[in-house]
């Protein structure tokens, strides 16, 4: 599409550092609207904030708990390696939808990576239950018995 047209027919675009997507949308479909334009962000509204912050490290710390490397857990979340190692850093921000796959992987709960450190922090122990859990809610039914005497086997 021709912004060249779009311009003329909204001159004051010109001044104003717009989102050409959205301009674009607008002007194909005035029945949307066309008063509002939507303006870009500037970068100090796109800096993470401190629970992004927080978010990133405790995502690091529970992947470096569970022993994992970026590379196997971005396999296993279907990531590439950097953009997990952005997310780690607070250069990117995730998404709830990663976070829950990621979270899953990991197994802990969303909520340790939202909690104050204090409260996040697990024994060995309690780590080792909730892989266990993780690891055990993905056998199926019944393959569950033999699993079960397997352990009562190790037990003894």
């Amino acid at each position: 599409m021709d912004h060249t047209i779009i311009e003329n027919f909204l001159p004051e675009t010109r001044a104003m550092s717009l989102n050409k997507r959205t301009l674009s949308s607008r002007a194909a479909f005035p029945e949307r609207g066309c008063a509002e334009m939507t303006v870009d962000k500037p970068k100090a509204l796109r800096a993470p904030s401190e629970i992004d912050l927080r978010v990133s490290a405790r995502l690091k710390a529970a992947r470096r708990a569970a022993g994992l490397t970026l590379v196997e857990l971005a396999g296993r979340v279907g990531l590439s390696h950097q953009q997990l190692q952005k997310y780690e850093q607070g250069k990117n921000r995730i998404s709830a939808g990663s976070l829950y796959f990621i979270a899953s992987e990991l197994g802990v709960p969303l909520t340790a990576f939202f909690e104050s450190a204090q409260a996040s922090l697990e024994t060995p122990i309690e780590r080792v239950r909730k892989q266990a859990d993780h690891i055990l809610s993905r056998i199926p039914d019944g393959d569950m018995a033999r699993v079960v005497r397997v352990l009562k086997a190790l037990r003894d």
